[in-house]
Protein backbone atom coordinates (compact mmCIF):
# COMPACT_ATOMS: atom_id res chain seq x y z
CA UNK A 1 0.00 0.00 0.00
CA UNK A 2 1.24 3.51 -0.83
CA UNK A 3 0.12 6.84 0.52
CA UNK A 4 -0.26 9.77 -1.84
CA UNK A 5 2.08 12.71 -1.35
CA UNK A 6 3.22 15.78 -3.27
CA UNK A 7 5.86 16.24 -4.00
CA UNK A 8 28.64 -2.78 -2.01
CA UNK A 9 29.65 -6.29 -2.42
CA UNK A 10 30.36 -7.74 1.02
CA UNK A 11 33.81 -6.62 2.07
CA UNK A 12 35.90 -8.95 4.13
CA UNK A 13 38.43 -7.58 6.55
CA UNK A 14 42.01 -8.58 6.02
CA UNK A 15 43.13 -11.33 8.34
CA UNK A 16 46.65 -11.12 9.74
CA UNK A 17 48.72 -14.19 8.83
CA UNK A 18 50.87 -15.92 11.39
CA UNK A 19 54.23 -14.35 12.14
CA UNK A 20 57.21 -15.97 10.44
CA UNK A 21 60.69 -16.16 11.88
CA UNK A 22 62.41 -15.18 8.69
CA UNK A 23 60.78 -11.76 8.50
CA UNK A 24 63.09 -8.82 7.90
CA UNK A 25 61.15 -5.73 8.83
CA UNK A 26 61.91 -2.37 10.40
CA UNK A 27 61.91 -2.55 14.17
CA UNK A 28 59.75 -0.20 16.24
CA UNK A 29 61.28 3.24 16.69
CA UNK A 30 63.46 3.37 19.75
CA UNK A 31 63.48 6.23 22.26
CA UNK A 32 66.73 7.50 20.76
CA UNK A 33 65.73 7.10 17.13
CA UNK A 34 65.49 10.28 15.10
CA UNK A 35 62.23 11.48 13.62
CA UNK A 36 63.47 10.89 10.11
CA UNK A 37 62.83 12.48 6.95
CA UNK A 38 60.16 14.26 5.04
CA UNK A 39 60.20 15.20 1.38
CA UNK A 40 57.86 16.48 -1.23
CA UNK A 41 54.37 15.53 -2.63
CA UNK A 42 50.88 12.63 -5.17
CA UNK A 43 47.88 10.62 -4.90
CA UNK A 44 46.57 7.33 -6.13
CA UNK A 45 43.36 5.42 -5.75
CA UNK A 46 43.44 2.86 -2.96
CA UNK A 47 41.49 -0.36 -3.07
CA UNK A 48 40.96 -0.33 0.68
CA UNK A 49 39.31 2.04 3.04
CA UNK A 50 41.99 4.70 2.67
CA UNK A 51 40.94 7.30 0.07
CA UNK A 52 43.45 9.00 -2.13
CA UNK A 53 44.08 12.37 -3.70
CA UNK A 54 42.26 11.11 -6.82
CA UNK A 55 38.98 10.99 -4.91
CA UNK A 56 38.06 14.64 -5.20
CA UNK A 57 34.53 15.94 -4.69
CA UNK A 58 32.78 13.36 -2.51
CA UNK A 59 29.30 14.70 -1.62
CA UNK A 60 28.58 16.46 1.70
CA UNK A 61 25.95 14.23 3.40
CA UNK A 62 24.32 13.80 6.75
CA UNK A 63 26.75 11.56 8.55
CA UNK A 64 29.84 13.14 10.02
CA UNK A 65 32.37 11.41 7.83
CA UNK A 66 30.61 12.77 4.78
CA UNK A 67 29.71 16.02 6.45
CA UNK A 68 33.39 16.81 6.87
CA UNK A 69 34.01 16.37 3.14
CA UNK A 70 35.98 13.16 3.17
CA UNK A 71 37.04 13.75 -0.46
CA UNK A 72 40.27 15.50 -1.36
CA UNK A 73 40.41 18.80 -3.28
CA UNK A 74 42.39 19.25 -6.44
CA UNK A 75 45.49 21.38 -6.74
CA UNK A 76 43.33 24.22 -8.05
CA UNK A 77 41.56 24.40 -4.70
CA UNK A 78 44.67 25.79 -2.99
CA UNK A 79 44.48 29.56 -2.49
CA UNK A 80 48.25 30.06 -2.59
CA UNK A 81 51.31 27.88 -3.16
CA UNK A 82 51.57 25.85 0.08
CA UNK A 83 54.79 24.77 1.75
CA UNK A 84 55.94 21.35 0.59
CA UNK A 85 56.22 20.03 4.12
CA UNK A 86 55.57 21.15 7.71
CA UNK A 87 58.44 19.86 9.84
CA UNK A 88 56.73 21.08 13.03
CA UNK A 89 53.69 18.81 12.54
CA UNK A 90 54.41 15.68 14.60
CA UNK A 91 51.74 13.57 12.88
CA UNK A 92 52.89 14.44 9.38
CA UNK A 93 56.54 14.01 10.28
CA UNK A 94 55.86 10.59 11.83
CA UNK A 95 53.90 9.41 8.77
CA UNK A 96 56.64 10.35 6.31
CA UNK A 97 59.44 8.94 8.44
CA UNK A 98 57.76 5.53 8.87
CA UNK A 99 56.70 5.38 5.21
CA UNK A 100 60.24 5.98 4.00
CA UNK A 101 61.65 3.51 6.49
CA UNK A 102 59.17 0.83 5.43
CA UNK A 103 59.92 1.28 1.74
CA UNK A 104 63.57 0.76 2.51
CA UNK A 105 63.48 -2.07 5.07
CA UNK A 106 60.11 -3.82 5.07
CA UNK A 107 60.36 -7.25 3.41
CA UNK A 108 59.69 -10.91 4.17
CA UNK A 109 62.53 -13.19 3.13
CA UNK A 110 61.92 -14.53 -0.36
CA UNK A 111 58.93 -12.21 -0.90
CA UNK A 112 58.40 -9.00 -2.82
CA UNK A 113 58.94 -5.59 -1.31
CA UNK A 114 56.13 -3.01 -1.37
CA UNK A 115 56.14 -0.93 -4.52
CA UNK A 116 53.72 1.66 -3.16
CA UNK A 117 52.70 2.80 0.34
CA UNK A 118 50.06 5.34 1.27
CA UNK A 119 49.04 6.53 4.74
CA UNK A 120 45.88 8.38 5.75
CA UNK A 121 45.33 9.83 9.21
CA UNK A 122 42.16 11.57 10.36
CA UNK A 123 42.12 13.58 13.59
CA UNK A 124 38.49 14.28 14.54
CA UNK A 125 36.75 16.14 17.37
CA UNK A 126 32.95 15.89 17.68
CA UNK A 127 30.39 17.46 20.06
CA UNK A 128 26.90 15.89 20.15
CA UNK A 129 23.63 16.85 21.86
CA UNK A 130 20.28 15.03 21.76
CA UNK A 131 16.97 16.22 23.22
CA UNK A 132 13.29 15.27 23.32
CA UNK A 133 10.35 17.51 24.25
CA UNK A 134 12.53 20.07 25.98
CA UNK A 135 14.71 17.64 27.91
CA UNK A 136 18.34 16.76 27.18
CA UNK A 137 18.94 13.05 26.58
CA UNK A 138 22.64 13.06 25.76
CA UNK A 139 25.58 15.44 25.75
CA UNK A 140 29.02 14.17 24.85
CA UNK A 141 32.28 15.16 23.24
CA UNK A 142 34.83 12.79 21.78
CA UNK A 143 38.08 12.85 19.88
CA UNK A 144 39.70 10.16 17.79
CA UNK A 145 42.81 9.90 15.65
CA UNK A 146 42.78 6.98 13.19
CA UNK A 147 45.35 5.61 10.78
CA UNK A 148 44.71 3.70 7.54
CA UNK A 149 47.67 2.14 5.70
CA UNK A 150 47.65 1.00 2.10
CA UNK A 151 50.67 -1.20 1.34
CA UNK A 152 50.72 -2.54 -2.21
CA UNK A 153 52.91 -5.36 -3.46
CA UNK A 154 53.46 -6.50 -7.04
CA UNK A 155 53.51 -3.80 -9.71
CA UNK A 156 51.29 -1.19 -11.32
CA UNK A 157 50.31 -3.85 -13.86
CA UNK A 158 49.36 -6.51 -11.28
CA UNK A 159 49.10 -5.99 -7.55
CA UNK A 160 46.98 -7.15 -4.61
CA UNK A 161 44.12 -4.71 -5.29
CA UNK A 162 40.61 -5.34 -6.61
CA UNK A 163 40.05 -8.77 -5.12
CA UNK A 164 37.14 -7.83 -2.86
CA UNK A 165 39.13 -7.40 0.33
CA UNK A 166 38.57 -4.16 2.18
CA UNK A 167 39.99 -2.29 5.12
CA UNK A 168 38.33 -1.77 8.48
CA UNK A 169 37.59 1.42 10.34
CA UNK A 170 41.17 2.45 10.89
CA UNK A 171 43.84 1.85 13.50
CA UNK A 172 43.75 4.11 16.59
CA UNK A 173 46.72 6.42 17.04
CA UNK A 174 47.72 8.17 20.29
CA UNK A 175 45.93 11.49 20.78
CA UNK A 176 49.01 13.05 22.34
CA UNK A 177 51.68 14.31 19.95
CA UNK A 178 54.14 11.67 21.15
CA UNK A 179 56.24 10.91 18.09
CA UNK A 180 57.59 7.58 19.33
CA UNK A 181 54.11 6.30 20.22
CA UNK A 182 52.61 7.47 16.93
CA UNK A 183 55.40 5.90 14.87
CA UNK A 184 55.11 2.63 16.77
CA UNK A 185 51.40 2.27 15.90
CA UNK A 186 52.06 3.25 12.29
CA UNK A 187 54.78 0.60 12.11
CA UNK A 188 52.44 -2.09 13.49
CA UNK A 189 49.68 -1.20 11.01
CA UNK A 190 52.10 -1.12 8.08
CA UNK A 191 53.58 -4.50 8.97
CA UNK A 192 50.17 -6.17 9.23
CA UNK A 193 48.94 -4.63 5.97
CA UNK A 194 52.08 -5.71 4.11
CA UNK A 195 51.71 -9.35 5.21
CA UNK A 196 48.09 -9.49 4.17
CA UNK A 197 48.88 -7.85 0.83
CA UNK A 198 51.34 -10.65 0.09
CA UNK A 199 48.68 -13.23 0.85
CA UNK A 200 46.07 -11.48 -1.29
CA UNK A 201 48.44 -11.15 -4.25
CA UNK A 202 49.16 -14.88 -4.13
CA UNK A 203 45.44 -15.65 -4.20
CA UNK A 204 44.86 -13.21 -7.03
CA UNK A 205 47.65 -14.61 -9.19
CA UNK A 206 46.27 -18.13 -8.73
CA UNK A 207 42.73 -16.96 -9.57
CA UNK A 208 43.80 -15.16 -12.73
CA UNK A 209 45.75 -18.20 -13.87
CA UNK A 210 42.75 -20.43 -13.28
CA UNK A 211 40.48 -18.01 -15.13
CA UNK A 212 43.02 -17.76 -17.96
CA UNK A 213 42.85 -13.95 -18.02
CA UNK A 214 45.46 -12.49 -20.35
CA UNK A 215 44.26 -9.12 -21.65
CA UNK A 216 43.40 -6.95 -18.65
CA UNK A 217 43.96 -3.31 -17.64
CA UNK A 218 46.62 -2.31 -15.16
CA UNK A 219 45.62 -2.52 -11.51
CA UNK A 220 47.00 0.88 -10.59
CA UNK A 221 48.22 4.05 -12.29
CA UNK A 222 50.73 6.77 -11.64
CA UNK A 223 49.67 10.39 -11.30
CA UNK A 224 51.67 13.53 -10.58
CA UNK A 225 52.19 14.30 -6.88
CA UNK A 226 49.85 16.68 -5.06
CA UNK A 227 50.98 19.11 -2.37
CA UNK A 228 48.36 20.71 -0.12
CA UNK A 229 49.56 21.96 3.26
CA UNK A 230 46.63 23.86 4.79
CA UNK A 231 46.71 25.07 8.41
CA UNK A 232 45.43 22.76 11.14
CA UNK A 233 41.88 23.89 11.96
CA UNK A 234 39.44 23.73 14.89
CA UNK A 235 35.74 24.61 15.35
CA UNK A 236 35.06 26.38 18.67
CA UNK A 237 31.62 25.47 20.09
CA UNK A 238 29.61 27.37 22.72
CA UNK A 239 28.45 24.20 24.44
CA UNK A 240 26.05 25.78 26.93
CA UNK A 241 24.35 27.93 24.28
CA UNK A 242 23.83 25.06 21.88
CA UNK A 243 22.51 22.74 24.56
CA UNK A 244 19.87 25.39 25.27
CA UNK A 245 19.10 25.83 21.54
CA UNK A 246 18.61 22.09 21.06
CA UNK A 247 16.39 22.01 24.14
CA UNK A 248 14.20 24.80 22.71
CA UNK A 249 13.92 23.16 19.30
CA UNK A 250 12.83 19.86 20.82
CA UNK A 251 10.33 21.64 23.07
CA UNK A 252 8.47 22.82 19.97
CA UNK A 253 7.00 19.35 19.44
CA UNK A 254 4.91 19.74 22.61
CA UNK A 255 2.55 21.90 20.53
CA UNK A 256 1.67 18.88 18.36
CA UNK A 257 0.00 16.21 20.52
CA UNK A 258 -0.51 13.87 17.54
CA UNK A 259 3.25 13.42 17.17
CA UNK A 260 4.14 10.15 18.92
CA UNK A 261 7.93 10.53 18.94
CA UNK A 262 10.21 13.48 18.23
CA UNK A 263 13.95 14.04 18.63
CA UNK A 264 16.40 16.84 17.89
CA UNK A 265 20.10 16.01 17.48
CA UNK A 266 22.99 18.43 17.16
CA UNK A 267 26.49 17.76 15.90
CA UNK A 268 29.46 20.09 15.52
CA UNK A 269 33.03 19.10 14.89
CA UNK A 270 36.15 19.25 12.78
CA UNK A 271 38.56 16.85 11.10
CA UNK A 272 42.18 17.43 10.12
CA UNK A 273 43.08 14.93 7.43
CA UNK A 274 46.58 13.85 6.39
CA UNK A 275 47.62 11.83 3.35
CA UNK A 276 51.14 10.92 2.26
CA UNK A 277 52.41 8.35 -0.22
CA UNK A 278 55.60 7.13 -1.75
CA UNK A 279 55.02 8.92 -5.03
CA UNK A 280 55.35 12.30 -3.41
CA UNK A 281 51.94 13.47 -2.25
CA UNK A 282 51.93 15.50 0.95
CA UNK A 283 48.43 16.53 1.95
CA UNK A 284 46.95 18.19 5.04
CA UNK A 285 43.50 19.73 5.01
CA UNK A 286 40.90 20.52 7.65
CA UNK A 287 37.12 20.62 7.43
CA UNK A 288 34.44 21.72 9.87
CA UNK A 289 30.77 20.82 9.99
CA UNK A 290 27.55 21.56 11.88
CA UNK A 291 24.33 19.61 11.48
CA UNK A 292 20.98 19.80 13.30
CA UNK A 293 18.37 17.13 12.65
CA UNK A 294 14.75 17.37 13.82
CA UNK A 295 12.81 14.13 13.30
CA UNK A 296 9.26 13.12 14.16
CA UNK A 297 6.91 10.18 13.67
CA UNK A 298 3.21 9.46 14.08
CA UNK A 299 0.65 6.84 13.11
CA UNK A 300 -2.18 7.29 10.64
CA UNK A 301 -5.74 6.21 11.40
CA UNK A 302 -5.28 3.02 9.36
CA UNK A 303 -2.17 2.10 11.36
CA UNK A 304 0.48 3.16 8.85
CA UNK A 305 3.66 4.54 10.45
CA UNK A 306 4.70 7.93 9.12
CA UNK A 307 7.93 9.80 9.73
CA UNK A 308 9.79 12.87 8.49
CA UNK A 309 12.77 15.04 9.35
CA UNK A 310 14.33 18.42 8.67
CA UNK A 311 18.07 19.02 8.55
CA UNK A 312 20.07 22.21 8.86
CA UNK A 313 23.67 21.91 7.67
CA UNK A 314 26.62 24.27 7.48
CA UNK A 315 30.39 24.30 7.63
CA UNK A 316 30.27 27.13 10.18
CA UNK A 317 27.63 28.25 12.68
CA UNK A 318 26.87 31.42 10.75
CA UNK A 319 25.67 29.27 7.84
CA UNK A 320 22.79 27.83 9.88
CA UNK A 321 19.29 29.37 9.69
CA UNK A 322 18.11 31.64 12.49
CA UNK A 323 16.30 30.02 15.41
CA UNK A 324 12.86 31.26 14.32
CA UNK A 325 13.34 29.77 10.85
CA UNK A 326 14.29 26.37 12.26
CA UNK A 327 11.23 26.46 14.52
CA UNK A 328 9.09 27.31 11.48
CA UNK A 329 10.50 24.30 9.63
CA UNK A 330 9.56 22.05 12.56
CA UNK A 331 6.01 23.45 12.43
CA UNK A 332 5.92 22.78 8.69
CA UNK A 333 7.09 19.19 9.16
CA UNK A 334 4.48 18.45 11.83
CA UNK A 335 1.72 19.95 9.69
CA UNK A 336 2.86 17.83 6.74
CA UNK A 337 2.78 14.68 8.86
CA UNK A 338 -0.75 15.48 10.04
CA UNK A 339 -1.87 16.00 6.43
CA UNK A 340 -0.34 12.70 5.34
CA UNK A 341 -2.02 10.89 8.21
CA UNK A 342 -5.44 11.86 6.86
CA UNK A 343 -4.59 11.52 3.14
CA UNK A 344 -6.15 8.84 1.02
CA UNK A 345 -4.25 5.71 0.11
CA UNK A 346 -3.80 3.73 -3.09
CA UNK A 347 -3.22 0.02 -3.47
CA UNK A 348 -1.14 0.22 -6.64
CA UNK A 349 0.74 2.92 -8.50
CA UNK A 350 2.69 2.90 -11.74
CA UNK A 351 4.21 6.17 -12.87
CA UNK A 352 6.91 8.74 -12.27
CA UNK A 353 8.51 9.29 -8.88
CA UNK A 354 9.60 12.70 -7.64
CA UNK A 355 12.79 13.01 -5.58
CA UNK A 356 13.81 15.81 -3.26
CA UNK A 357 17.21 17.27 -4.26
CA UNK A 358 19.26 15.43 -1.56
CA UNK A 359 17.54 12.13 -2.37
CA UNK A 360 18.05 12.64 -6.11
CA UNK A 361 21.79 13.10 -5.63
CA UNK A 362 22.08 9.99 -3.42
CA UNK A 363 20.04 7.86 -5.87
CA UNK A 364 22.07 9.00 -8.87
CA UNK A 365 25.34 8.25 -7.09
CA UNK A 366 24.18 4.78 -6.04
CA UNK A 367 22.87 3.79 -9.48
CA UNK A 368 25.32 5.51 -11.84
CA UNK A 369 28.36 6.50 -9.79
CA UNK A 370 30.47 3.39 -10.35
CA UNK A 371 29.68 3.33 -14.07
CA UNK A 372 30.62 6.98 -14.59
CA UNK A 373 33.94 6.66 -12.77
CA UNK A 374 34.83 3.39 -14.57
CA UNK A 375 35.26 1.44 -11.34
CA UNK A 376 36.85 -1.92 -12.18
CA UNK A 377 34.89 -5.10 -11.62
CA UNK A 378 36.15 -7.13 -8.68
CA UNK A 379 38.29 -10.05 -9.86
CA UNK A 380 36.36 -13.30 -9.59
CA UNK A 381 32.94 -11.66 -9.16
CA UNK A 382 29.98 -12.93 -11.14
CA UNK A 383 29.95 -9.65 -13.07
CA UNK A 384 33.50 -10.06 -14.34
CA UNK A 385 33.55 -10.49 -18.16
CA UNK A 386 36.14 -13.27 -17.96
CA UNK A 387 34.31 -15.24 -15.31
Amino acid sequence: MQRQRDGRVIICNKQRPQTTRDVRRPSPPSPREGAGGGLSGKSLTSRRASPSAHEAGIPFVALFAALLLAGLPTIADAQAPPPAFDEKDVVLRSMVAEMERSMKDLVLEGMERPYFIQYVVEDTVAFNVQAQYGGLLQVDENRRRTFQPDVRVGSYQLDDGNLGFGGGGGIPLPLDDDERAIRHNIWLGTDADYKMSLEILTRKQAMLKEMNVEDRPDDFSKTPPVTVMDPVIALPVDRAAWQENVRKLSERFLAFPNIESATVTFFAGHTNRYLVNTEGTRYRHGDTGVIITASASMRAADGMDLSDERQFIGEQFDQLPAMDKMLAKIDEMCADLAARATAGSIEHYSGPVLFDPPAAAAATSAVLGDAFCAKPVTVGSRFAPDD
